[in-house]
């Protein structure tokens, strides 16, 4: 088992799914996002949502 997957979405619908108001740096919808590479992941930080990567 590989573990890709593709993440399509455009920036203007992630931000609107997840209530999100900054934009996410550096954003670009990828085909193939492999195990050990940089994830878009949306935290709660105990204030507010917010995107960010995570490996």
């Amino acid at each position: 088992m590989c573990g890709r997957f593709t993440l399509l979405s455009n920036e203007v619908d992630i931000l609107s799914e997840f209530g999100l108001e900054h934009h996410i740096k550096n954003y670009t919808p990828r085909y193939n996002v492999a195990p050990g590479q940089n994830v878009l992941a949306i935290i709660h930080d105990g204030k507010e949502k917010r995107a960010g990567y995570m490996k």
